[in-house]
Order: C-alpha cells, then structure tokens, then sequence
C-alpha cells in the first residue's frame, strides 16, 4: 500500500494513469499497430475502442457537455415517464417544446 500511495502520489491517480495508457492504445488502434487478426482479437479489439469511447463520453459529460447518448438517456427516461407519470410527461415535453422553440427563433 506505501509504495502504491507513492506512485498516486508522484503520477497521479488510477484514472489518470488508465486515461494516459487509454489515450496511447487509441492511437495505436487508429493508426492500424493494433489490429484484431482472428474473432477474438477483434472483440478485443472493439471492446476496447468501446471502452475508449465511454470513457471520452463520460468526461465530457462531467464536464457539463451534452452528448448524444447523454440526450438518448433523456429521451428512454421520458418514454418510461410517459408509462408510470403520463401527466408529469406531458408537463415536462410542453416544457421541452417551448424551449425548443425558443431556441430555433434567431437571436
């Protein structure tokens, strides 16, 4: 534990030391060095562009940028609205809409 405190400590945290290694593979995958030559290689492969993907998605979310699966999340958690609180759905769309709308008029 001392000495992976000391690492922590003189690097950085886990996250930021995956992120850096992350960071390399992604290239390495771009430019072709990693290529998946059988059917697992090639899931593991395309698990880990996956990976690489949701990590990138998940920062810019923390961030406070929007996303297009963070508005895809929003538009799964309406539809399971509209099932369990129809009158709250149909507050919150008016709302979406007007918003909308507002946003579309040039400024």
């Amino acid at each position: 534990a001392p000495v992976e405190q000391h690492v922590v400590d003189q690097v950085g945290s886990y996250g930021y030391q995956l992120n850096r290694i992350i960071d390399f593979l992604k290239v390495a995958v771009d430019d072709g060095i990693v290529k998946g030559k059988n059917e697992r290689e090639k899931s593991v492969v395309n698990n880990f562009v996956t990976l690489a993907e949701k990590t990138d998605q998940a920062a810019r979310e923390f961030k406070g940028e929007v996303t297009e699966e963070s508005v895809q999340r929003l538009l799964q958690g309406l539809r399971r609205l509209r099932q369990s609180d129809h009158e709250r759905y149909e507050r919150l769309v008016s709302e979406l809409r007007q918003a909308l709308r507002s946003e579309a008029l040039p400024k």
